[in-house]
């Protein structure tokens, strides 16, 4: 817990609200943000990690895949590397991005390098609406 609260304040430093958490064994694909899932719309696909390491069930996190697949929305739940990550978001193919939790609202961020809030957009207006 000191750790988690350490990185965020070095984070807070840097002008960022949270960090964005990495697998522990090859620290290379994402895993969560702050205490939250994260999930991001890359092209027409949610892709949010898959339930092992740190990543555990929550009741938020099967709602969220749950509506997003009522929706239509197809949803792979997979590793996404720190560097699949950037180049989405380099080429505009990584539309979106939010994180969920039980104990939290709904959190809506743009994701374009870095996680900030900028607006809200057609999927995630929707999901909190």
């Amino acid at each position: 817990m000191l750790v988690h609260l350490s990185l965020r304040l070095k984070a807070e430093e840097h002008g960022y609200t949270q960090v964005l958490w990495l697998d522990g064994q090859e620290r290379k694909y994402v895993e969560e943000v702050g205490s939250m899932n994260i999930m991001f719309l890359i092209n027409d696909t949610v892709v949010t990690a898959p339930l092992e390491g740190s990543v555990l069930p929550g009741v938020t996190r099967d709602s969220m895949l749950t509506i997003l697949r009522d929706w239509g929305y197809k949803v792979e739940e997979r590793h996404l590397s720190v560097d699949e990550l950037m180049e989405a978001g380099r080429t505009g193919a990584l539309k979106e991005a939010w994180g969920t939790g039980t104990a939290k609202q709904l959190f809506l961020q743009l994701v374009n390098y870095v996680i900030r809030v900028k607006k809200f957009l057609s999927m995630t207006s929707r999901l909190v609406n």
